[in-house]
């Protein structure tokens, strides 16, 4: 199969990310044709020199970001999304996108906004510290700390508390407790 010319990806992309195809206002796709063209090799790149050992997250993401998943999502959904800063990804994807190596200085920054890719990277750190027996006292102050940094923002994006979250995840055998219950 020979390869697309620059001119056929860029009309294929326009086709599939229209107005009439996301039911979504022109502007949250576009982009013009030379930011696309200058911005898609380093994009095969990345993707070309994915880390052999975590085969198994480049297939996730190339599965969730595929094509055909856009094609069969329901045009709400689709009207969540956009080509920049995109909340719905976000929202709905944060462990998938948190997958993708990020490089560059403008995008890290992005990439710190995502909760999975945060929590993460803060997690390594914590296996770069010398070896230290901490104390009760100091395992319940650092997780009181890191649950107060994550809840505000985990309360903006997903509209609930992130105890209330942790809750529901069978798996945590976790219990939240309003105010209330706990009152009572």
């Amino acid at each position: 199969m020979k390869p697309l010319l620059k001119v056929e990806q860029y009309n294929k992309f326009k086709t599939h990310f229209s107005s009439e195809s996301t039911g979504t206002a022109e502007d949250r796709f576009s982009i013009d044709f030379l930011k696309l063209h200058k911005r898609l090799p380093s994009l095969k790149e990345a993707i070309k020199k994915w880390n052999q050992r975590k085969a198994d997250q480049k297939s996730k993401y190339l599965k969730t970001f595929s094509l055909e998943n856009w094609l069969q999502l329901k045009e709400n959904r689709k009207r969540e999304h956009t080509f920049a800063n995109c909340r719905g990804c976000a929202i709905r994807y944060a462990e998938i996108q948190a997958y993708f190596l990020v490089k560059s200085n403008m995008l890290k920054g992005k990439a710190r906004l995502n909760p999975v890719f945060a929590a993460e990277s803060e997690a390594q750190n914590l296996n770069r510290t010398p070896e230290v027996k901490p104390l009760q006292k100091d395992i319940k102050n650092t997780a009181k700390i890191i649950y107060s940094k994550i809840d505000t923002v985990f309360q903006r994006c997903y509209k609930t508390t992130f105890a209330e979250a942790l809750s529901k995840v069978p798996e945590l055998n976790l219990q939240h407790k309003t105010s209330t219950e706990h009152r009572s």
